[in-house]
């Protein structure tokens, strides 16, 4: 199942190409891209089966991972990828940006957009994420979003040989 873009103020989240192999790999190699990721740094391969997965997903007829390129809307430069997993009445966000366009506000932007694309098409009202306890920058950016952290869990998961800590944070937007 294809989706349209999703359109915002500054960007463009389209479903991924095969052309966008370049783009992705260059932040998804980069270690201080991924240093809160569970994944990555990648290998060309590494990036090659993400991309393949997802182009997988797109053909799928009652699909549940709808992981999406970022685009910038005047110029269409590849910026990072974002997505949306379908779970049993709520939608899972994230994201991840080359690290050229950090501090912009496209996390918020997209983040934003996805919530408001979940209530449209799967009448979602409620979000949750996830963050490494250490990455300040995209808990504020889901707080900013009006998520808040409904716990954290300490030596949630081991990447790259440490324990990393996890919050998870959610919203409930029937207000929204």
């Amino acid at each position: 199942m294809i989706i349209e873009p999703i359109i915002t103020d500054r960007l463009i989240l389209r479903e991924y190409q095969a052309s966008d192999f370049e783009s992705i790999h260059k932040y998804a190699s980069d270690s201080e891209v991924v240093q809160f990721m569970d994944w990555g740094p990648n290998t060309e391969e590494d990036t090659r089966i993400f991309l393949d997965k997802e182009l997988a997903h797109q053909k799928e007829p009652d699909r549940k991972i709808f992981e999406v390129a970022v685009t910038l809307k005047d110029s269409g430069l590849y910026i990072g990828g974002c997505g949306l997993t379908v779970e049993d009445g709520f939608g899972v966000l994230g994201y991840c940006f080359d690290k050229d366009h950090w501090g912009k506000g496209y996390a918020t932007e997209v983040t934003k957009a996805l919530m408001k694309w979940g209530r449209m098409r799967f009448g979602f009202n409620h979000f949750k994420a996830t963050c490494d306890v250490l990455n300040e920058a995209s808990r504020r950016v889901l707080e900013k979003c009006g998520f808040h952290v409904v716990k954290k869990v300490v030596k949630q998961i081991q990447v790259r040989g440490k324990w990393r800590d996890t919050y998870f944070l959610e919203i409930d937007c029937a207000a929204c």
